[in-house]
């Protein structure tokens, strides 16, 4: 689960691309006000081969899959796995948050990642992140089209493993109440919640 929500997150992290930027830190530098004027968002996403959407909302998201279902609501994170039947609950660190939170990545993006501007091809623009210390995978590529959004995300995990994430559809200023962000329990009666605060 955290290995899906740090894909996501870092996708997030990019979806707004100037292609006038001269460098990938003038890029990513200007990410979180551009993503501000998105207001409350939703992001329709193929991972995989998989279907998945993600809501959020200033610090808070929502994010289905057929495999599981997640919210947060700024302080407590449910993860509900739909095979296992189990709702994992727990109170992520300022240090998870950065993995998990689009705002702690987009503030830390510079002291954790090295950002390269890569050639463009078949009319996309490339931006390489890479961790600088140890992490899940080797490297993020960003892809982005020509009207300057992310149109997909490949995560190389190293040994030829890779995952691919596109963005099918973003809708900007939609609308959340603050319920959609919080687990629950009554609409999954049967699951075993495990609190791991």
């Amino acid at each position: 689960m955290k290995q899906l929500l740090t894909i996501v997150f870092a996708l997030y992290a990019c979806l707004a691309y100037t292609q006038n930027a001269p460098d990938a830190a003038s890029l990513l530098s200007g990410i979180e006000s551009r993503i501000k004027s998105y207001g409350d968002f939703r992001v329709h996403l193929d991972i995989d081969g998989s279907n998945s959407t993600l809501t959020v909302s200033s610090d808070k998201f929502h994010l289905e899959s057929a495999d599981a279902e997640v919210w947060y609501d700024g302080t407590t994170l449910w993860s509900c796995m739909m095979q296992s039947g189990e709702v994992y609950v727990t109170a992520p660190t300022a240090e998870e948050l950065m993995y998990i939170n689009p705002y702690a990545l987009l503030k830390e993006w510079d002291r954790n990642f090295k950002a390269t501007l890569g050639s463009k091809a078949a009319g996309y623009g490339k931006v390489t992140l890479t961790p600088r210390q140890s992490a899940e995978y080797e490297s993020l590529d960003l892809y982005v089209d020509s009207a300057g959004d992310i149109r997909s995300l490949t995560v190389i995990y190293g040994g030829g493993d890779n995952s691919v994430i596109t963005i099918k559809k973003l809708e900007k200023k939609v609308k959340t109440d603050s319920n959609m962000f919080i687990f629950d329990q009554n609409k999954y009666p049967d699951f075993n919640i495990v609190d791991l605060r």
